[in-house]
């Protein structure tokens, strides 16, 4: 995702790994997304504390990118 078109971009620490999302500016009508980066890589599986990190992070992210936009975002997990 390029710099130019993202509105909010959040990085944080997930155990031993670093997570980037990037959320872009919102097109009128068209679904919003993230992209997710994993560095140093995509891990193959998370600890039950690293996924609690995660799942941190990104709530945190999701609501920040919510203010944003001025709307109420929810998260769901299947």
């Amino acid at each position: 995702m390029s710099a130019e078109s993202a509105l909010l971009e959040r990085t944080f620490a997930v155990g031993r790994f670093t997570c980037t999302m990037t959320f872009p500016r919102p097109k009128p009508g068209a679904v919003v997304h993230m992209a997710v980066e994993w560095s140093p890589r995509m891990p193959r599986q998370l600890s039950t504390s690293e996924k609690a990190a995660y799942r941190a992070g990104r709530d945190a992210a999701v609501a920040a990118y919510g203010e944003q936009m001025g709307e109420r975002i929810a998260v769901l997990e299947v």
